[in-house]
């Protein structure tokens, strides 16, 4: 199937800013992009699961002490 004409204006194009927020959350945590089952089924079934969810614990901020650790 070849390209459209315009192929290069529509991969070049600026992503909206919920786009660009999908795009860096799947960079960041290594997990699928999508909704509903095309997102879970992929998931399940290499084992990314856990790339769903929050993150169990914020990172520490510079500077700041973890209250356990003291």
């Amino acid at each position: 199937m070849p390209c459209p004409e315009n192929w290069p204006n529509l991969v070049n194009r600026e992503l909206e800013p919920k786009q660009a927020e999908q795009f860096r959350l799947s960079l960041e945590r290594s997990r699928p992009r999508g909704q509903g089952q095309w997102l879970d089924q992929p998931a399940k079934s290499l084992d990314l699961s856990p790339t769903l969810r929050p993150p169990a614990r914020p990172k520490n901020l510079a500077g700041e002490h973890d209250s356990t650790t003291t």
